[in-house]
């Protein structure tokens, strides 16, 4: 999607000269200075928060009803946490 693609870049955009305040690492490349501070990748950090914000819908901390996560009840074993898939 070219709108997402257009967010991921203004965030990249503003964590790149960030990645610069630390003297030591002002000559790496981005890649390496990512590296350098351990900073997880975009597309995690979307995808972990992805998961935290299912998982508050799911347990009730949030008071909204969210209409497009239905839990699945169709199975018997595992947990109470799987979630059933529009087709």
């Amino acid at each position: 999607m070219p709108s997402i693609k257009k967010v991921c870049e203004l965030l990249e955009n503003a964590q790149r000269p960030a990645t610069k305040l630390a003297p030591a690492l002002r000559d790496l490349s981005y890649v390496d200075r990512i590296t350098v501070l351990d900073l997880p990748s975009l597309y995690y950090r979307r995808s972990r928060g992805d998961m935290i914000e299912t998982y508050k819908h799911m347990t009730g901390i949030y008071a909204v009803d969210a209409e497009y996560i239905k839990p699945d009840t169709s199975f018997t074993r595992g947990h109470s946490f799987k979630l059933k898939k529009d087709q």
